[in-house]
């Protein structure tokens, strides 16, 4: 329910902006480092905590006021995760989690700072490096939700801010469509989960409280929509 009502508050946000913004949809694989979590959870169960995940985001993007090719992109992005483990006594541990958040990712064009580029770079002329380069600086707010199966079901919830930069290249397909591999590196400062040590069994854990930085490293690609392309044709043809 309160993955359903991010995802509406996203949509109402998004059409309340400029009508000839564009949109996307993007997919990515992550490989995670836990930092603390996971040497908990290693030197106990031998396992590492989240290894790997997928990642689905969905976007708006809208025009920087200026001239020079920055475009801002308004990400509402959805993942989840789940390990099993066997603890030494041989009973099963299960740790899943879900996480949603919204951020703001910026592309720099550095290659074309100064270009007029605003549809799919096939439409330009100056080579696809050239105009489909960035460079991507995100930020994001998160609210995570974390369960462990062991003696109970606990669960914990927490709010986590990310930042993170990364490469990118936009390829034209049609005047209608883009897709854009992009590599990017996502770091979270801080991240808390309550009990987390005593879910493990150590009795003595001096912080139970764990707290942990996490790193992620993901590859993907994003399809973005050029709906208004035919809202300018529109205008075009009227003006014939």
């Amino acid at each position: 329910m309160i993955f359903k009502n991010f995802i509406l508050a996203f949509c109402l946000l998004g059409m309340s902006m400029h009508s000839y913004a564009q949109f996307g949809v993007s997919a990515r694989y992550s490989t995670n480092s836990y930092g603390f979590w996971s040497e908990l959870t290693e030197g106990i169960n031998g396992t590492s905590l989240w290894d790997n995940n997928m990642e689905f985001a969905i976007d708006y993007k809208f025009r920087r006021p200026g001239e020079k090719r920055v475009e801002l992109f308004l990400e509402g992005k959805f993942l989840s995760n789940s390990t099993s483990m066997i603890s030494p006594g041989g009973n099963d541990r299960i740790f899943n989690m879900k996480g949603f958040g919204l951020g703001l990712n910026t592309n720099v064009y550095f290659l074309d700072l100064n270009g007029d580029c605003d549809c799919p770079t096939f439409g330009k002329e100056g080579g696809l490096v050239k105009k489909g380069l960035y460079l991507q600086f995100n930020t994001a707010v998160s609210f995570w939700d974390k369960e462990a199966e062991f003696f109970s079901n606990t669960n914990d919830s927490s709010l986590l801010l990310d930042v993170g930069v990364g490469l990118g290249l936009d390829i034209g397909i049609s005047n209608l469509l883009t897709i854009s591999p992009l590599a990017t590196i996502s770091y979270y400062p801080l991240a808390t989960w309550e009990r987390f040590a005593l879910e493990q069994g150590i009795l003595d854990q001096a912080n139970p409280n764990s707290k942990t930085t996490i790193s992620m490293f993901k590859i993907g690609v994003r399809i973005g929509l050029h709906p208004d392309f035919i809202k300018e044709q529109r205008v075009l043809n009227r003006r014939r």
